[in-house]
C-alpha cells in the first residue's frame, strides 16, 4: 500500500511546480504516510540552481512542469529540475535516484533531458519511463509512445550515443555488470503501470531488487542473508497487496524463507543453509 501524496503548490524562482493528487490505492489508505521533503537547492550567481522534489517509502507524486510535462515520482525517487527550466535551448532534470514516467510536452526548440547517473536520456515529446534505484549502477528506460535516444556521459563530461533511437515498446537496460542490452517488442504500459497503482511489473531483476521493491511498498528495513546464493533473475507482476500477500507471492516464484520482525524483514535465499 502506497501513499498517494496530496495536492500541493511550490514557489520557485522561476516557475511553480504543481504537484497533483493520483488515484488512491488501496482500500485501507487512511491518510498520508511517510513526508515528502521538497526544497531548492540555491548555488551562487554564476552555477546552476535546482528545484528538487523527492518521495518517501510507499508515497507516489505527480508533478507538472512550467512547459506543462507531466512527471510521476514512485516511491523513494530524487529528481531535480533546472532553474531557469527552458534555458540555453534545452530543458533538464535529474533523476538522481527512482523510478519515474514521463510524458514530455512536445517542443522542437526545447528538447528535453534526463540525467541518470552517467546516463542521458534525449526526447522532443513522448511518454516513456526510467527505472534507476542505483543510478551509478542500473539503468533502464521503456518507451511507451514517441523515441528517445540514449547518451553516455564520459570523465571529460562529453556525450557519446549508446541508442541513436527508441520507438514504442523497446527498452534499455544496463546492468550493474555494465552489461547493456536492448529488446523489442516489450509491454512497456505494463511496466510502468505502477503510476496508476495497479501494480509493478518487474522484468530480469534479482533477489535483492525484489526485496528492495518490498521494503519500498512497505517503508521496511529489509536484508537478503547471502544474496549470492540466488544468481537467478525474475519477472514477476508484484500486485497492490498486503505484506503477508506480496511476500507469499514471492516465496512462490522465488523459494525464499523469511523472518519479519516489527519493520525489519530478513530474506533466505531458497539454499540458504
Amino acid at each position: 500500500m502506497r501513499t498517494i501524496a496530496p495536492e500541493r503548490k511550490v514557489r520557485s524562482i522561476s516557475f511553480w511546480i504543481r504537484i497533483a493528487a493520483c488515484l488512491g490505492i488501496g482500500t485501507t489508505l487512511l491518510g498520508i504516510i511517510g513526508y515528502q521533503h521538497l526544497y531548492r537547492a540555491q548555488t551562487s550567481a554564476n552555477q546552476v540552481s535546482y528545484e528538487t522534489v523527492t518521495t518517501a517509502n510507499k508515497q507516489l507524486r505527480k508533478l507538472i512542469l512550467p512547459d506543462s510535462t507531466e512527471v510521476w515520482l514512485n516511491a523513494k525517487s530524487k529528481i531535480r529540475i533546472t532553474q531557469p527550466f527552458v534555458a540555453a535551448g534545452s530543458r533538464s532534470v535529474y533523476l538522481d535516484e527512482g523510478e519515474a514516467y514521463f510524458k514530455v510536452k512536445r517542443d522542437v526548440s526545447h528538447p528535453f533531458y534526463v540525467v541518470t547517473g552517467p546516463l542521458r536520456t534525449r526526447v522532443l515529446g513522448t511518454q516513456f519511463n526510467i527505472r534507476a534505484y542505483q543510478p551509478k549502477k542500473t539503468y533502464q528506460v521503456a518507451v511507451v509512445s514517441g523515441s528517445v535516444a540514449v547518451d553516455k556521459i564520459d570523465a571529460t563530461g562529453a556525450f557519446a550515443p549508446m541508442v541513436k533511437q527508441m520507438t514504442k515498446g523497446e527498452v534499455f537496460h544496463v546492468t550493474s555488470q555494465n552489461i547493456a542490452t536492448h529488446a523489442r517488442d516489450q509491454d512497456t504500459e505494463l511496466m510502468s503501470a505502477w503510476r496508476q497503482g495497479q501494480l509493478s511489473y518487474l522484468k530480469g531483476v534479482t533477489l535483492s531488487d525484489l526485496a528492495a521493491e518490498i521494503g519500498r511498498k512497505h517503508d521496511l528495513q529489509v536484508a537478503v542473508e547471502r544474496a549470492e546464493l540466488d544468481k537467478s533473475t525474475y519477472t514477476i507482476r508484484l500486485k497492490q497487496a498486503s505484506l503477508d500477500e506480496q511476500l507469499r507471492q514471492l516465496v512462490v516464484t522465488t523459494g525464499i524463507t523469511y523472518r519479519l520482525n516489527d519493520k525489519q524483514l530478513i530474506i533466505y535465499p531458497q539454499n540458504y543453509h
